[in-house]
């Protein structure tokens, strides 16, 4: 008999591989009996979707050509002889839902919507996803819950915050076009009899900001429409209040370049809030109407870039002296690399982002070798479990259930851990034939009540929170924030306790309004929330 040699020994190889785990497989689904001890598939079948897979595989080798009615491939046969279980399609099924009502969850999410939209929008769009939810739980195979989640546009004639002010045109004559006017009419009486010698007063040339003012106030009223335009009073002395003054500009100015010149020579990573402080404040003057250079603001850029320079150095010894296969290491170094990422994009420090390749790659290394020990946890399942299989079923539950805690991720980058465990359904089948099906606890969180409450003190402000039900399923609680009570939050926190200190990005005399919910997430990855606490807030000092 010849040798098959070079690359076409490789392809033999891995073909005559893939068909002997073929086999495996065929033997074990062959083998599954239904309640009444009857087999669930007929053996011939099985072993025509065997020899399809073995004619295809090998033909493909030998580059014959034959008839592509009489072959398939190993997968195909895998899927085809798996589905002869009408008991496991309903298992598919299942498993598509919560795979793709997952998946829109994490396009809505990514949107968001709190932020980038009016409460008008917002509520259509939360409309379109609740819909695209119920076409998902009513389609009746995965192809068509696929389909329905692919038919959902979240925002499809929808107009983002900007859009909206977009409608208004200041055309003469319109709402607009007169609330304006009203507005600097209003400034124009304020500033008589003074001088830009005065700290009270409105340094002239702010029409945008203006513009800006009356606009968000529409979009909050939902005015959509010049008559709805026209309906809405606009209160010219408040938004008179927000313009920038001769005294707030010199002030700004003075705190800036106080903070700067406080800074020390020499930079190092632990003085990381001094500098990030005084940026602050620097970007705060710089946003300022009427604003101009600081004296030394060279100082700051050269302490910008002395700690970039010192966290690259310590990042580079923290992740050598890492124990790479160490989790709990992997992300806290994960943890500090986007924290100290999200100082660059918010141009704290300069570019390029910070290098946390051999960190994510060690994580990945980890999830992945996780995923593999959960699966074959699954794999090792008899096909017709009895009483005595119960503890290697409730392991395997166990490890899957960890996996999905450890691992899911409606984030970018998103990672279904649910959809990765490919043969989830051999689980389920176990479970259901020893009766282990339970609604899943998670589902708990979402009777939960939460009490929010604030205080101020210079520099934060602390938010706290109680809960009335029962907490055991709680895997974290999540904090949203905005300057507007019906408008306008964006994620803050994410916490496992019952309180979240906020001392970025304050504004002193601003007022900041925050609400909380609970979250867990089932056994297949769902993500079950609590209803919203009610809205805390505070003026920072």
């Amino acid at each position: 008999m010849a040798v098959v040699q070079g690359s076409h020994g490789a392809l033999f190889d891995n073909a005559v591989a893939a068909i002997e785990g073929l086999e495996e497989f065929a033997a074990k689904y062959a083998a599954e009996k239904d309640a009444t001890g009857a087999y669930v598939r007929d053996a011939a079948d099985v072993a025509k979707e065997v020899a399809k897979a073995t004619l295809g595989e090998y033909a493909a080798v030998a580059e014959l050509t034959v008839d592509a009615a009489k072959t398939t491939t190993v997968a195909a046969a895998k899927a085809a002889i798996a589905g002869m279980s009408v008991e496991g399609s309903a298992y598919d099924l299942a498993f598509a839902k919560e795979q793709y009502k997952a998946a829109l969850a994490a396009d809505l999410e990514a949107l968001e919507v709190e932020d980038n939209y009016y409460a008008l929008e917002a509520a259509k769009i939360q409309a379109n996803y609740e819909a695209g939810i119920a076409k998902i739980e009513a389609a009746t195979t995965p192809a068509k819950v696929k389909a329905a989640y692919e038919a959902v546009a979240l925002t499809k004639n929808i107009k983002d915050a900007e859009a909206v002010d977009a409608l208004c045109t200041y055309a003469a004559g319109s709402a607009e076009d007169k609330a304006y006017d009203a507005v600097m009419a209003y400034v124009t009486y304020v500033n008589t009899g003074k001088n830009v010698l005065n700290a009270d007063y409105i340094l002239a040339g702010q029409d945008a900001d203006v513009k800006d003012a009356i606009e968000a106030i529409y979009g909050e009223a939902g005015a959509r429409t010049a008559a709805e335009r026209k309906a809405v009073a606009i209160d010219a002395a408040a938004v008179a209040a927000d313009l920038v003054t001769v005294g707030e500009l010199a002030a700004a100015k003075a705190e800036a370049e106080a903070a700067i010149k406080a800074l020390p020579t020499t930079i190092t990573e632990a003085d990381k809030d001094a500098v990030v402080a005084a940026k602050d404040l620097a970007d705060d003057y710089a946003e300022m109407f009427g604003a101009g250079t600081l004296s030394n603001i060279a100082k700051l850029e050269a302490a910008q870039t002395a700690l970039k320079t010192d966290m690259v150095k310590n990042f580079a010894i923290a992740v050598a002296k890492a124990d790479k296969k160490d989790l709990a290491a992997m992300k806290e170094l994960q943890a500090a690399f986007d924290a100290a990422n999200e100082l660059v994009e918010d141009e704290y420090l300069a570019a390029p982002k910070f290098d946390d390749k051999t960190v994510a790659d060690a994580i990945v290394a980890i999830r992945d070798a996780e995923l593999a020990a959960v699966k074959k946890l699954i794999n090792n399942l008899p096909i017709n479990v009895t009483e005595a299989d119960k503890a290697q079923v409730e392991a395997a539950r166990e490890a899957y259930d960890a996996f999905v805690a450890e691992w899911t991720s409606y984030e970018a980058p998103v990672y279904n851990a649910v959809a990765q465990v490919t043969n989830f359904r051999e689980l389920a089948l176990a479970e259901a034939a020893l009766g282990l099906n339970a609604e899943d606890p998670a589902y708990s969180v979402e009777a939960l009540k939460i009490t929010a409450s604030s205080k101020a003190t210079k520099g934060a402000i602390t938010v706290k929170w109680t809960v009335e039900g029962d907490t055991d399923a709680v895997e974290a609680y999540e904090i949203w924030k905005s300057t507007k009570k019906n408008s306008g939050y964006k994620k803050a926190f994410t916490a496992t306790k019952m309180s979240y200190k906020n001392t970025k990005g304050l504004k002193k005399g601003t007022r900041y309004f925050y609400k909380v919910r609970a979250i867990a997430y089932t056994a297949e990855g769902e993500k079950v929330k609590s209803d919203w606490s009610n809205k805390a807030y505070r003026v920072a000092k």
